[in-house]
């Protein structure tokens, strides 16, 4: 005679597996919905100045706004819309992000905040950030009475 042995819980690991595989997928979808659009930058230094330099595929030079303010915060911000879809044309899967976007920096001191410059060319903005030399401490005598 062959014995078997009980094993209540066999097999629920794989029904675990899948429940979970399943949740985060449908997470991993709304975060997609969800979230803003943000763009990618790369920040280079030279002894002269930093830059920065922003992908922004797709959107056009009119709707990306520069500013800094009293903080000494650099902003940049705009909007990449989305393009018209063709009559009839159903989309299967869009994986573009769309909509409003905002990256913040905050520049330092040694920034010279009133020449910075910015350049827009297929979809690259490049921001150029001239530095200047911090005042010294000035050595100020004070007479002992």
């Amino acid at each position: 005679m062959t014995m078997l042995t009980f094993e209540p819980f066999r097999g629920l690991d794989t029904v675990t597996r899948r429940m979970f595989d399943t949740m985060s997928e449908m997470n991993r979808n709304v975060k997609q919905q969800v979230e803003q659009f943000s763009p990618r930058v790369d920040i280079a230094e030279t002894e002269q100045a930093i830059s920065l330099h922003v992908e922004i595929p797709g959107v056009q030079k009119e709707d990306v706004k520069i500013s800094i303010n009293e903080e000494r915060i650099l902003s940049i911000r705009g909007e990449k819309k989305q393009s018209e879809t063709i009559e009839g044309q159903k989309f299967v899967r869009v994986e573009s992000h769309f909509g409003t976007f905002a990256r913040s920096f905050t520049l330092s001191d040694s920034i010279d905040i009133n020449a910075i410059q910015a350049e827009f060319n297929n979809g690259i903005l490049q921001i150029t950030l001239p530095k200047v030399e911090p005042e010294k401490p000035k050595s100020i005598e004070v007479p002992i009475a």
